[in-house]
């Protein structure tokens, strides 16, 4: 029982880490050089925002059904 649910927890890892790979800057974020640092920042922590959230979708459960 324990190794499958090792098995679990390493294969909703590597599918957070899979759309981590495929979360890349827009290619808006290159069109205006001047701000293009305060974008690619404010992109890095929607990002970690969101897999953090997709991580911790357990604790979501029940708050999920109460919507």
């Amino acid at each position: 029982m324990k190794s499958l649910t090792q098995f679990a927890l390493n294969k909703a890892y590597e599918r957070v880490e899979k759309l981590d790979d495929k979360l890349t800057y827009p290619l808006q974020v290159f069109k205006n050089k001047k701000d293009e640092t305060k974008t690619k920042n404010i992109y890095k922590t929607l990002k970690s925002i969101l897999l953090e959230k997709i991580e911790n979708w357990k604790q979501y459960k029940p708050i999920r059904g109460k919507i």
